[in-house]
């Protein structure tokens, strides 16, 4: 009878708690449960799920940023090349639907006229400092580091982060924490008006 009470007992905690089921009885790890979209993937594969932790996010920034060094100590840096390494596919397809748009336009009407989203403009080679990885749910992320240039200038970036192909990539860029919609906006906007 006590063991009885003890089960109903735990059996009350956990519904209270709210953990969540998959309706077999298995409590569903909270990082995989979020709205999705049909292209979202909402759990992990083995190999994604070594990469699930903020040191982990926080090495893959100092690693871009040391290739991104190297490659401008080297001979200068194409950013389209960091773009198709470190970027998701659905970015890079967002990039590919404003290079079309562009295609023929001049001078302001182009929306990369401008694009410098790894180094914000800054004078290379840059540095990290202060690296602040969240984890979100599922396979998403998001991190605000600072960027010190080579003048001293130091700037706040931030990235949205998604696991894909066993890697973290940038799913969309932000100046600052309170650059609300980031570059996908921005380049959303640019479409929608052109």
């Amino acid at each position: 009878m006590k063991k009885m009470v003890v089960m109903v007992g735990l059996a009350l905690t956990m519904m209270a708690c709210g953990n969540k089921t998959n309706g077999g009885g298995e409590v569903i790890d909270p990082r995989h449960v979020e709205e999705t979209t049909e292209n979202d993937e909402v759990t992990l594969d083995p190999e994604d799920e070594k990469l699930w932790n903020e040191t982990s996010i926080e090495a893959r920034v100092n690693e871009i940023y040391q290739n991104l060094n190297g490659e401008y100590a080297k001979k200068g840096t194409d950013f389209s090349k960091f773009d198709a390494q470190y970027c998701t596919m659905d970015y890079l397809d967002l990039c590919e639907q404003v290079a079309k748009a562009e295609k023929g336009k001049k001078g302001t009407d182009r929306f990369f006229l401008d694009y410098r989203p790894w180094d914000n403009r800054l004078v290379m080679p840059v540095k990290v400092n202060n690296v602040r990885p969240t984890l979100l749910t599922g396979n998403k992320a998001e991190v605000f580091f600072d960027l010190t240039d080579a003048q001293g200038l130091i700037v706040t970036i931030g990235w949205s982060l998604c696991l894909e192909n066993g890697a973290w990539k940038v799913h969309n860029f932000h100046n600052g924490p309170n650059d609300q919609g980031g570059m996908r906006k921005r380049m959303t906007d640019y479409l929608e008006k052109k």
